[in-house]
């Protein structure tokens, strides 16, 4: 990839770091014998691929979760649904003891890590992470090589922490958990502890490693940077999730060193990126972020992430409200239908949480979205893409022109880029969601997000005529302050208002006033910037 961006004129360079890798040294699942009945060991490979020749190659790495603990378990296993408190209950209401145990949950209703974490403060004594064909696979329609959702012998890898847990955890196919569930008593609500007891090793090599983040560079008129990322690190082949996005950024960087062979360049730097170690905690994003945080808190006015942006037929962008009509109007001058009058709200799990939850740096992310099926197993591979996801790269050719039309126009606007008076629908909206129109410990919020609906829609009005760096500084450190105070996410879901929703979480009411308060002030500090490049000579 580096040699590809300075080919195309860039200045690229690799900027390593180092980091924390695991891989299965010993992973092992059998039914004991010792409970009745004959031992079953599972392989945990996934199938053969049947069509798909790739899937299910033999140098694939066994299926694991990175940050799972190490553990030798023998235990009695309990059906534990979603993994949700509200399932817990339901098992003690039934007088079933987790504690002990190791629970079998299915994936979908939170992040992995979320599961896991809660699993383990219920005494649990491991995980076993299942896929459910009605979650995505046979029961929503068919499966690959037929169709796009997951077949019965399909792994979803993925992350559970960056700090090892104290418990073993381990993703297994649908065909393993269902051996499994045959087991559980009380089939139609599968309350109760298994009849059998299910042995569970668990151990990791985990070493420090040097990882490699790939930077390119087109410099700007300004020191002003627009920068577009995407994780070139994947659980198998990742064609998917996230060979689209890299072949996304690699067209866009295409377009731009086309455009300044003919002598054009930028007003604002253009940094293309493609990042390492996305998969296992955004490492290589956070690294970069960690070495360039006083330049990106000046200069940094957008940052661009693409991943998995071609999963589906559907247009679709999250966006954060200071560029999100730029989102909107690049895809209806490219006619692209079905445009939401306003992107959806960020959440977490990709590169771009480190700029915008780190920094406050305005994010975007654009692209065609469906259900990915096969996402995180071996099943993602270029047989899927070219026939269940894009045949003839199509869609790929249209997230790149909306991406880059995106990049461009936020790189190359005289004037800030930035729209301000969107943010007073998603502050009402956050605010709504606090509490009663008539309570006394959110009035300060309330003349707050007033305050600043009257500076928004000045500057916005005016925005044309700030120009110079200096002027606009104040005015990106403005857009940083609202959006850390605005955006927050809790797993992938996306959050608002996160420190009076910690604060809410304690049952302190103090905290909860001064997190109220706190976020008062940012509002009138954002509208005072406002404010002061509006009137600045």
């Amino acid at each position: 990839m580096r040699e590809r961006l300075a080919a195309l004129g860039f200045r690229a360079t690799l900027e390593t770091f180092r980091g924390r890798i695991d891989l299965p040294e010993h992973i092992f699942l059998e039914l004991d014998n010792r409970s009745g009945g004959a031992t079953k060991r599972f392989d945990l490979r996934e199938g053969t691929g049947g069509s798909d020749p790739d899937a299910g190659r033999p140098d694939a790495v066994l299926p694991f979760n990175y940050g799972s603990g190490d553990g030798d378990v023998r235990a009695p296993y309990v059906y534990a649904n979603r993994g949700l408190d509200a399932d817990y209950a339901a098992l003690r209401a039934h007088g079933v003891a987790v504690r002990g145990a190791i629970v079998l949950v299915r994936y979908g209703a939170e992040f992995r890590g979320f599961l896991a974490a809660r699993a383990a403060r219920n005494g649990a004594a491991g995980v076993i992470f299942y896929s459910d064909p009605r979650d995505d696979g046979a029961a929503r329609g068919p499966v690959y090589p037929r169709g796009s959702w997951r077949p019965l012998d399909s792994v979803q890898r993925g992350t559970v922490s960056g700090t090892p847990l104290r418990i073993p955890t381990l993703p297994v196919t649908m065909l393993t958990a269902a051996k499994l569930l045959a087991y559980v008593p009380h089939a139609s609500g599968r309350y109760g502890r298994s009849s059998r007891v299910l042995h569970l090793v668990v151990k990791l090599e985990r070493r420090q490693a040097t990882m490699w983040n790939t930077i390119g560079v087109l410099p700007g008129r300004t020191a002003q940077e627009v920068i577009l990322g995407g994780h070139r690190d994947a659980w198998v082949y990742g064609v998917t999730d996230n060979g689209a996005g890299i072949s996304t950024l690699l067209e866009v960087a295409k377009s731009f060193a086309a455009l300044a062979r003919t002598g054009w360049r930028p007003e604002r730097t253009v940094v293309i990126a493609g990042w390492d170690a996305e998969e296992i905690g955004a490492l290589g994003s956070q690294a970069y972020v960690a070495a360039h945080r006083a330049d990106l808190r000046a200069h940094g006015v957008a940052y661009l992430n693409a991943d998995e942006n071609v999963t589906g037929p559907a247009f679709a962008s999250d966006a954060v409200a200071a560029i999100g009509n730029t989102v909107v109007r690049a895809a209806d001058d490219l006619r692209i239908p079905a445009v939401p009058l306003f992107a959806d709200t960020p959440g977490g799990g990709s590169d771009h949480e480190s700029f915008l939850f780190g920094l406050g740096m305005p994010i975007a992310e654009v692209g065609y979205q469906g259900h990915l099926g096969v996402y995180h197993s071996s099943y993602d591979d270029i047989g899927y893409a070219t026939k269940e996801i894009d045949p003839g790269f199509r869609l790929h050719e249209k997230a790149a022109r909306i991406l880059g039309l995106v990049a461009l126009r936020l790189a190359d606007d005289p004037s800030l880029p930035y729209a301000f008076v969107p943010y007073v629908n998603v502050l009402q909206e956050a605010r709504a969601a606090l509490g009663p129109a008539d309570d006394p410990l959110l009035r300060p919020l309330d003349r707050s997000i007033e305050t600043f609906a009257l500076a928004a829609a000045a500057y916005d009005a005016r925005r044309a005529s700030v120009r110079g760096e200096g002027r606009q500084r104040d005015v990106i450190a403005a857009a940083q302050t609202l959006d850390l105070t605005l955006y927050g996410a809790a797993g992938y879901a996306s959050a608002f208002f996160p420190a009076i929703a910690r604060a809410s979480t304690t049952q302190d009411g103090s905290a909860r006033a001064a997190a109220i308060q706190s976020a008062a002030a940012a509002l009138d500090s954002v509208a005072a910037s406002l404010n002061r490049a509006d009137t600045a000579s």
